[in-house]
């Protein structure tokens, strides 16, 4: 699970080789970043528990080296601490490594922009703070010009090097935005892996990512393409959805954040893609 070094080639656009590590540098300060299309995952640190549980197979700092700029991290508050879960299942990791891991890669790539949605995940026990306070503490070791901190979706140039947090928590914060904000598809229940359940989750993905290419500048959409159940676990959904995606994406449009199960560099490329023959 160490970093990642792709390259990706935009020769059809004019563009020569890209670091998928720093690919919003040549996107232009004035865009709004809801009007971007940003590869990311779903339940970003949920690399144990088996094919029930496990929903990604890079670790955080490759997922970023290969271009993702939006995670999706779950918290579970045990102990006045956040150690990061995917329901009962510890993830051998806790907020504070997701943090450093993040302003460590924003240090050395001041370009790009993260977002970062984070939630609380299973039962809380043996706390004297809220969720909102363990967070609020986590985030205070870092200086304030790390996190957006301003009202409203940022332009590319104002979030350059942060930091965006997507609060799906409640409780107050010096930082980021509310995720109910944002325009949502999670249909993630997929009954089985029969041809017609997954037709029915894809056409809900493929719907809301229309909706994204068409809808309003200014509303940051989020697309999951990630669905499980008893009859379906995360890897096997992720294959078919994963090959869909692929297949969809194209031309120059705007498809908000989109979130997978075991993301495949070669969706990622497709997604920035889109990005750059916007801008050529």
């Amino acid at each position: 699970m160490g970093a990642c070094c792709c390259r990706i080639s935009y020769k059809d656009v004019g563009y020569g080789p890209v670091d998928t590590s720093r690919w919003m540098s040549t996107i232009s300060d004035d865009r709004q970043t809801s009007d971007l299309s940003l590869p990311g995952t779903h339940e970003s640190m949920s690399l144990y528990g088996g094919c029930w549980a496990q929903c990604q197979s890079w670790s955080l700092a490759t997922q970023y080296n290969a271009g993702v700029r939006f995670v999706d991290i779950r918290c579970r508050h045990f102990n006045n601490s956040l150690p990061i879960h995917h329901g009962v299942i510890y993830q051998h990791a806790n907020f504070d490594d997701v943090l450093k891991t993040t302003i460590s890669f924003l240090d050395a790539h001041p370009t790009e922009i993260i977002f970062m949605r984070i939630r609380e995940e299973y039962l809380p026990k043996n706390n004297t703070t809220t969720f909102a306070e363990a967070v609020q503490t986590c985030v205070n070791k870092y200086p304030p010009d790390r996190l957006w901190c301003g009202d409203g979706i940022p332009r590319v140039g104002e979030a350059r090097g942060m930091l965006v947090v997507l609060r799906n928590y409640y409780g107050s914060a010096t930082f980021g935005l509310p995720y109910g904000d944002l325009d949502i598809e999670d249909r993630w229940v997929i009954p089985s892996l029969l041809p017609r359940d997954i037709t029915t989750k894809w056409n809900s993905v493929r719907s809301h990512l229309e909706k994204a290419q068409q809808g309003s500048r200014s509303t940051l959409y989020l697309t999951y393409s990630s669905g499980a159940s008893a009859l379906a676990c995360p890897c096997a959904v992720s294959r078919q959805l994963n090959s869909l995606l692929a297949k969809f994406f194209h031309g120059q449009a705007r498809w908000g954040l989109v979130a997978m199960d075991f993301v495949k560099i070669n969706v990622i490329f497709e997604i920035i893609k889109s990005n750059f023959q916007a801008d050529s």
